[in-house]
């Protein structure tokens, strides 16, 4: 096997040793849904995946694993009122500055 497939070999290897937990985090009355993905062996770093709208954490699914495999931490969580996430019981719990 060339230095190519060894490559690839390796790095299928860090793909199948990714641990991926979900939690739940409660703040401000709301239950939060957060994907959080970590390379098995050294840590390189903390990269927080926020989705737009209308999507939710698997807006991140494909970047998830290479990131991952490159030995870096993925957190994705679902934003307020999307995915798993609890919706906020009013309109103005929306807003950036009195929400």
């Amino acid at each position: 096997m060339g230095r190519g497939g060894l490559a690839a070999v390796s790095k299928l290897a860090k793909l199948l040793a990714m641990k991926t937990r979900h939690h739940s985090i409660t703040a401000n009355g709301l239950t939060h849904h957060v994907r959080d993905t970590a390379p098995e062996g050294e840590l390189r770093g903390v990269v927080v995946c926020l989705h737009g709208f209308p999507d939710d954490h698997h807006s991140w699914d494909a970047l998830t694993p290479l990131l991952a495999a490159e030995g870096y931490r993925v957190i994705a969580p679902d934003l307020r009122g999307f995915g798993l996430t609890d919706m906020a019981e009013r309109l103005g719990d929306y807003d950036m500055f009195d929400g």
